[in-house]
């Protein structure tokens, strides 16, 4: 897993963020995370995970981007919707690839 510096954080996670952080890096379960991660699929652009998922070996060995934190479902989406909207102003499309290298 690799975190991106310029990652979006909602409001919750925001006040959480460097604790949020050190427990993903070191593996422990963290209630009401979630995370988006850039995708690895063809198609896809984004991909959100429960916290809950990142405790499995794959995910954990992954060299997987998570580019957005949040505290909560409700939380997650605003973060996806915001990070959406704001590659799209800023680039005029949807490549998260090239807006997050």
């Amino acid at each position: 897993m690799q975190f991106h510096d310029d990652m979006f954080v909602g409001e919750n996670a925001r006040k959480h963020k460097q604790q949020l952080l050190w427990n993903l890096k070191r593996g422990k379960r963290q209630k009401n995370l979630y995370v988006i991660t850039l995708a690895d699929g063809k198609g896809r652009i984004l991909e959100l995970y429960h916290g809950d998922a990142l405790q499995i070996r794959y995910f954990r060995n992954s060299d997987r981007v998570i580019v957005g934190l949040a505290l909560g479902q409700e939380e997650a989406e605003q973060v996806l919707l915001r990070l959406v909207d704001t590659v799209y102003r800023e680039t005029g499309g949807l490549n998260m690839n090239r807006y997050f290298a």
